[in-house]
């Protein structure tokens, strides 16, 4: 059985992780989704490592956030649970990295 991190979806909850949260291994890959240049190789690479329990609440979240809601509509009009969650990962990834970078300031 694969070891899997599972946000919320509920950006409010998941927002505030860290690496106590998780395992090492999962927080190196949710910190690594999210840098200078393209991620989608990172994310893409991470997502078996993560699932969503609330994924329509996620998708929203995302919307709300700006990412246009055609990128998470597969070919046959369903939801793309893949494109949402590696959405999702970059974002949480990318305030962990914002989060720190002001610490740093501090």
């Amino acid at each position: 059985m694969k070891n899997i991190y599972e946000f919320t979806g509920n950006y409010d909850d998941d927002y505030f992780i860290n690496e106590n949260n998780m395992s090492g291994m999962h927080w190196e890959l949710l910190t690594g989704c999210y840098h200078q240049g393209e991620c989608d190789d990172d994310t893409k690479a991470a997502s078996p490592s993560f699932d969503i329990k609330d994924y329509e609440a996620a998708m929203a979240h995302l919307i709300e956030w700006g990412i246009e809601e055609e990128r998470f509509i597969d070919s046959d009009g369903g939801r793309d649970e893949s494109a949402i969650l590696e959405y999702y990962l970059w974002v949480i990834a990318g305030d962990i990295s914002e989060r720190e970078n002001e610490s740093e300031g501090e």
